[in-house]
């Protein structure tokens, strides 16, 4: 049997459980294709974001993770 992943409260994600770490805004409305990159002590979340302002130019986005009780956030705002 396969490993059960949850979300911040400890739902299953397959019975509907979900926590958002990062959130699209007008500027960027689309984000995706994430990863995460250890270097030097500080994980960062590595995602492109499409640029509205700019017909919707991709770009690549890096923000460093905080980790709060054992789960990621990201603090730095998507400019």
């Amino acid at each position: 049997m396969g490993r059960a992943y949850r979300d911040k409260n400890g739902k299953l994600m397959t019975k509907g459980g979900a926590t958002l770490v990062l959130k699209g805004n007008k500027h960027y409305p689309g984000l995706g294709h994430n990863a995460v990159l250890s270097d030097k002590g500080t994980d960062y979340l590595v995602f492109h974001a499409y640029d509205a302002t700019e017909n919707g130019r991709p770009e690549l986005k890096i923000l460093p993770i905080q980790w709060k009780n054992g789960w990621p956030t990201i603090s730095t705002p998507l400019e």
